[in-house]
């Protein structure tokens, strides 16, 4: 799910970086474990 949203943001010039955090972005997850995405605009 995140590949899509990320390829659509850097799609945009304002978008400088894109960063993935969150429980999803470690190696222990569960079906109840969120995405925190940072999106960095100029």
């Amino acid at each position: 799910m995140p590949e899509k949203l990320f390829n659509k943001l850097a799609q945009l010039d304002c978008v400088e970086a894109i960063a993935l955090g969150g429980s999803r972005a470690g190696d222990v997850f569960d079906e109840k474990s969120d995405y925190d995405v940072y999106v960095y605009v100029a």
